[in-house]
């Protein structure tokens, strides 16, 4: 054996401490600082959960092996109920490295090792430990042995002058950053350019990123508050009580518009703060066979991506991202991005439209942009509206159209509906408005070595597959838009389950029996 077989490190029972026993174990806080103890005993459940969780993690310690030898990863684990998990180490795609602050603290990497068996969903290729620094760059040298050979050269040390946003210096108001950058964290292939994101350009990328999220998170935090005060500490906090008072008290249009500006301010910094302590320090280093990808403020997290398993790259551009024509970069490789929460794996934080294109041959030279696109036919903009987003529209507008003309809904209501149906006709005219926004992003191109696709609606996406990444396309129509020669083309690809599968919608036949003639089976 090369390597084991050994336990990890015991640190392991802390890995995703924050998310796994956060909650539980500030309820308990909370219950011993305002002396409720009792209301602490009456909900003994999560006093189980605080104590069972951590005993069934220190029983997966004890009883988990890993062990490397020149062909496979091995990893043993159970107590009664054992299992032996086998990969060859030339099907491994990634191996990562995380550090929260407790894993900082104590000098320990939580290693994720993922291979192309993980990317359907059945997570069976997906491996986590947890070893000291010294152990964990021995065993990352070891499972990308297959692909790369482990050196021990001497820190790389370049000057680096990159803008983030793609401007030339003298053509706008934002200079490049010029820094000194040393790199030795890595045994594996150290060479190569590294170029850092400047905070300032991470904050920008979080502030025009879509609200959406960052409202959702604003909503749920007033809802845990208010269940903690309800349940924990027997005082009635009301959060949602008086949001709701609050709500039905709204006189007019004028206050509900308010009310939306606030929450898009608040989404907007929020935006910006998430995304500066999750991207912190972002860079990224080109390699001569992997591209290493490190961040984190927090949470430190560093990638190694072999550039022959990245299947390809997509350029993400929100609506207000669009109009300063900047957006951010996401690469679809097995094992780079977040499987439970579907979060994208983030290759370059905003960077200009232009630049885009020549960053990505940069790293990854057989992804050129295409020289032309082929667009919808002319006339196929109707077929666009087949889709579940318009028919949701119609429902709501249907459903309010018989509630008023059945129903007295004005006496039921104590509060003026006047501002509901403006909020309904705007979201009808969004609605319609996104869908025209689809109809003039469909494009596609078909080459030898890629496939470019554009989709999406307010949010564009632009995006490059590698030809022989792509596992299937098929084409889909009914029988009116089959005559017309209108069909949806899907591809299967070799990425995270998530993004797997890539569609592009009322795209003419020819489209689809182009790109059938350059895929490789």
């Amino acid at each position: 054996m090369l390597f084991g077989p050994q336990r990890g490190s015991a640190f392991t029972i802390f890995d995703k401490f924050a998310s796994t026993f956060g909650l539980p174990i500030a309820v308990v806080l909370l219950a011993l600082i305002f002396r409720n103890i009792d209301a602490l005993l009456q909900n003994g459940i999560v006093l189980a959960v605080v104590l069972i969780t951590p005993v069934v993690r220190f029983l997966s310690y004890l009883f988990t092996y890993y062990s490397i030898d020149e062909e496979k990863f091995h990893v043993k684990s159970g107590l009664l109920n054992k299992k032996n998990l086998e990969i060859p180490l030339d099907r491994i795609t990634t191996v990562d490295f995380t550090q929260n602050l407790i894993f900082q603290w104590a000098g320990v990497y939580s290693i994720t090792v993922d291979n192309a068996s993980n990317y359907g969903g059945n997570g069976q290729g997906k491996v986590q430990l947890a070893l000291k620094k010294a152990d964990a760059v021995r065993v990352k040298a070891l499972l990308l042995s297959k692909k790369e050979e482990a050196s021990q050269t001497r820190p790389v040390e370049r000057w680096v002058s990159a803008d983030p946003l793609g401007n030339v210096a003298g053509e706008s108001g934002m200079m490049a950053d010029v820094r000194l950058e040393t790199y030795s964290e890595s045994p594996i292939d150290d060479s190569g350019e590294t170029t850092v994101v400047p905070a300032r350009n991470i904050l920008i990328m979080g502030a025009l990123q879509s609200k959406g999220n960052a409202v959702a998170q604003v909503i749920s935090i007033l809802a845990v508050l208010g269940s903690m005060g309800n349940i924990i500490l027997d005082r009635e906090l009301g959060v949602e009580d008086r949001l709701v008072d609050a709500i039905l008290g709204i006189p007019g249009i004028g206050i509900a518009a308010g009310i939306l500006i606030l929450f898009i301010l608040l989404s907007t910094v929020l935006g910006a703060a998430f995304a500066f302590i999750k991207y912190y320090g972002f860079r990224i280093r080109n390699g001569e066979e992997s591209i290493f990808i490190e961040y984190g403020l927090f949470t430190k997290k560093s990638y190694s991506l072999l550039k022959e398993k990245i299947s390809g790259v997509e350029f993400v551009q929100s609506l207000p991202m669009r109009f300063f024509k900047v957006g951010y970069l996401n690469v679809l490789a097995v094992g780079y991005g977040d499987m439970e929460s579907q979060e994208k794996a983030m290759m370059y934080p905003l960077i200009g439209a232009q630049a885009a294109d020549e960053f990505v041959i940069g790293y990854i030279p057989e992804m050129k942009e295409a020289k032309e696109y082929e667009r919808p036919l002319g006339g196929s903009l109707r077929y666009f509206f087949f889709c579940p987003r318009f028919f949701m529209m119609l429902v709501l507008v249907a459903a309010a159209v018989v509630a008023e003309l059945l129903f007295d809904v004005t006496s039921l209501c104590p509060f003026d509906l006047s501002w509901a149906w403006i909020l309904l006709a705007l979201f009808g005219v969004l609605t319609v408005l996104s869908v025209v926004a689809e109809y003039g992003n469909t494009a596609v191109s078909a080459g030898k070595e890629t496939v470019h696709f554009v989709s999406g609606g307010f949010t564009k996406f632009r995006t490059i597959i590698k030809t022989e990444k792509i596992e299937s396309v098929s084409d889909r129509a009914n029988a009116l838009k089959r005559r017309r020669g209108i069909v949806s083309i899907k591809m299967g690809i070799l990425a995270p389950a998530f993004d797997s599968v890539k569609q592009v919608r009322n795209m003419h036949l020819q489209a689809f029996e182009n790109i059938k003639n350059v895929i490789e089976y």
